[in-house]
């Protein structure tokens, strides 16, 4: 079991650094291309050599997706067992307090 924890903690891993890596790099991209529409043209050279860079941090998001689903199939209906759980608590909760006269407020 801990051969399959570690591997949905790898994979995970995997997903969310490049996911981090094309977030700063989109937030630099927009700062190069502002820097060319509002200051100087010249950025724009800048601009096209740097999505040149990081667009290939693209192509392995949706591989890394798809395995960190399939990892997490097992944990996602334990999940959802327990949201349904808890709605089903809160709506008891609430009857009880319709119930007892103190309506929607909290005690």
């Amino acid at each position: 079991m801990s051969g399959s924890r570690n591997l949905q903690a790898w994979v995970r891993v995997l997903l969310k650094l490049p996911s981090g890596l094309l977030t700063v790099s989109l937030l630099i991209q927009f700062f190069i291309a502002g820097m060319s529409s509002v200051t100087n043209p010249d950025w724009w050279a800048y601009h096209k050599v740097w999505v040149g860079t990081f667009q290939w941090l693209v192509l392995p998001l949706p591989v890394f997706a798809w395995l960190c689903g399939l990892t997490a199939r097992c944990c996602l209906a334990i999940d959802i067992r327990d949201i349904v759980r808890e709605a089903a608590d809160d709506k008891k909760t609430m009857r009880a307090r319709k119930r007892t006269g103190r309506g929607g407020q909290s005690s």
